[in-house]
């Protein structure tokens, strides 16, 4: 029978931002709170390789700019069942080695906390 190995909604998985700051507020000659605009990349593992993620979306600085919450829009990868085959269904005797699937991006709400090391 064709079942699940992983089947979650949630990832949790490290990331890479890039930020640029289109709104903030000034005190004295450091930035205190601002508004990012933020970009993020991660890499998720399957039995196909190693596929690129992606995070877009808004992120608002705390404590001097050290950290950032940032909320938006995650691509992932799924899986998905080609030839027929459904969750729960008998794997045909014609069928042999791997199981057909496909790869495609998904998208879904994100959010993130992160730390500025520079």
């Amino acid at each position: 029978m064709v079942g699940y190995k992983i089947n979650s909604a949630v990832r949790v998985t490290p990331m890479v931002f890039a930020n640029t700051r289109i709104w903030g507020i000034r005190r004295s000659n450091f930035q205190s709170e601002a508004l990012y605009a933020t970009l993020g990349v991660t890499a998720k593992a399957s039995d196909k390789g190693v596929s690129p993620e992606f995070f877009i979306g808004p992120s608002l600085s705390l404590a001097h700019s050290q950290f950032y919450l940032s909320a938006g829009a995650y691509f992932g990868r799924q899986q998905k069942l080609d030839g027929g085959l459904t969750v729960n269904a008998v794997i045909p005797s014609t069928l042999t080695g791997d199981l057909p699937v496909t790869n495609s991006y998904k998208t879904g709400f994100a959010f993130g906390i992160s730390y500025r090391f520079a």
